[in-house]
């Protein structure tokens, strides 16, 4: 969704989350600009919470854009990606990018630069949208890294010592206990995350920094730190400014995750009262959410079929076994695995475009090829230099694709092999498909690929070492279809009639037949048999 201004990713994430703006946007950004190039600098993203916009331009009604014009229309540059809360407006998709500026309304999940992050500008008085609740609970089951809501969740000061309330006068002090919004803590609780930032309280006239004790969360192994921003022009020397080093949830080990701080207390918040649905209590058997169900364990795009099973059944199924590309998960087709390593493993594709479709899979959890940890980038390269050999071993060329659009998938990469005379023109191909649906691909190498892309993304390794990718960071940008790269490939390797994976599936007696056959001839190839 951002541009990243990274040279290299990094396991770590630096991020500032500012308090109110309330039109300043200039003095922000100088303040910004001065930490950016500070001891501590530089950052990767900046995340603001309460009012971005000037309210007092236009009061009583959603504030307006004024403030930012000059944003919007290009003539200022904001020094870091700056990621703001807004209301819902006529006309606006409810995410807007403009040059470093972001903007997000009404309520969502999103992600930033490798980190899961929540979002709420509802209105106090307007309710989650409908099902989300369910949605939610099944995508982010562990858990989100980030929240960012503009005002407090009511009751978030339950379950506090009152020598770690905030340091305020005590009428403003009494005031706070009925403050804040009820949507806020349902989303706090459901979305289960890291770090809940927010802006001012609107239940008190005290403009202050507070960092709440943490709290346990229900079903998930980490705790919850609850921070209050002070707004960017308090007089009181509060801290507006607060920075942090963060490895996504994905990435981190569940020991780490699960410490608790000696002042943890329990949730401050009511499920019941809430109407928020219980989960299942935390385990210790990965960190990397099942989120969505899936096709697989290699049909990934083009197929995977699942069993059919009732609705009922579906619903009441344990969330651990959502996904069809989970190692862990009872329905994964295990006669179509081929590899297996620590961090990855190779699978036949259902459904298969040519013969040898083959699909890397990571072990964990992770949407993107792009989050993957070290030792999983590792093996992946390990896989891509095996393939290639065997391959090469009958006179063929290799090519592979893969793309995020759903932050809840389970990322893989396909494998495709392809004829020399193919693989001759697959370049021109892709260009011309995409062009077809008004996208220009971009070239990049394998260095810099994932300094350049985040969010959204398209990306095929073509047999020359090229990288070719798409990655629709604003909302008005073009995506490429879900099923684009099966569609020209077929076009262009003159199967057409295989296009749709469903008319190409083999059944499981044709599934282990074609798993068995790969698995043997790949033998001499494979490094994950080879001994250390």
């Amino acid at each position: 969704m951002l541009q990243s201004i990274r040279e290299k990713r990094t396991e770590q994430v630096k991020i500032l989350v500012l308090g109110s703006v309330a039109g300043n946007v200039d003095q922000a950004c100088a303040r910004i600009l001065n930490v950016n190039n500070s001891k501590a600098g530089p950052f990767d993203v900046v995340f603001c919470v309460g009012s971005f916009l000037d309210v007092k331009q236009d009061a009583g009604t959603t504030p307006s854009l004024a403030s930012i014009m000059d944003y919007i229309e290009g003539r200022k540059q904001a020094n870091l990606p700056m990621v703001f809360l807004d209301s819902h407006r006529e006309g606006l998709d409810d995410v807007s990018t403009w040059g470093n500026l972001t903007r997000l309304a009404g309520c969502g999940v999103t992600l930033v630069h490798g980190l899961t992050v929540g979002y709420n500008s509802l209105p106090s008085t307007q309710p989650l949208p409908e099902g989300i609740q369910d949605e939610w609970v099944r995508l982010y089951p562990t858990g989100i890294d980030l929240l960012l809501t503009s005002d407090w969740p009511s009751g978030v000061l339950n379950n506090v010592k009152a020598e770690e309330l905030p340091r305020i006068p005590a009428e403003s002090l009494a005031s706070l206990s009925g403050a804040g919004t009820a949507t806020n803590a349902q989303i706090a609780m459901l979305l289960q995350p890291r770090y809940h930032f927010a802006g001012h309280c609107a239940g008190t006239t005290n403009d202050f920094f507070y960092e709440r004790a943490p709290y346990s969360n229900p079903s998930a192994v980490h705790v919850t730190r609850f921070l209050s921003i002070a707004s960017l022009t308090n007089t009181d020397k509060q801290k507006y400014l607060y920075a942090a080093n963060l490895a996504p949830l994905v990435k981190m080990d569940q020991e780490v995750l699960g410490k608790k701080p000696n002042n943890t207390t329990p949730a401050p918040y009511d499920l019941q009262r809430l109407a928020v649905k219980s989960r299942p209590p935390p385990t210790i058997s990965g960190t990397q959410p099942p989120n969505k169900r899936q096709r697989g364990p290699a049909g990934g795009a083009e197929g995977g079929k699942p069993r059919r099973e009732s609705r009922a059944q579906r619903d009441s199924r344990p969330l651990s076994d959502a996904c069809w590309f989970c190692l862990s998960s009872p329905q994964i087709e295990k006669h179509m695995i081929v590899s297996v390593g620590r961090s990855m493993y190779v699978a036949t594709a259902r459904g298969p475009l040519v013969p040898e479709h083959l699909l890397i899979i990571p072990v964990n959890h992770v949407a993107s090829s792009l989050q993957l940890s070290e030792a999983a980038r590792e093996e992946l390269q390990k896989y891509k230099k095996s393939l290639r050999e065997y391959f090469a071993s009958k006179s063929m060329s290799v090519f592979f694709f893969t793309q995020m659009y759903n932050p809840s998938h389970h990322a893989h990469i396909q494998v495709i092999p392809l004829s020399d005379n193919a693989a001759s023109h697959i370049r021109g191909a892709f260009e011309a498909g995409a062009e077809a649906h008004g996208v220009r691909l971009s070239q990049s190498d394998s260095d810099s690929l994932e300094s350049l892309i985040d969010g959204p993304h398209f990306v095929c390794d073509l047999p020359t070492g090229e990288i070719l990718y798409h990655n629709p960071r604003h909302a008005k940008d073009r995506r490429l279809p879900f099923q684009f790269a099966r569609e020209v490939l077929a076009d262009a390797l003159e199967v057409r009639e295989r296009g749709d994976w469903k008319a190409c599936e083999e059944g499981k007696e044709g599934e282990m037949q074609s798993a068995a056959a790969f698995k043997q001839a790949f033998r001499p190839f494979d490094w994950a048999l080879v001994k250390k």
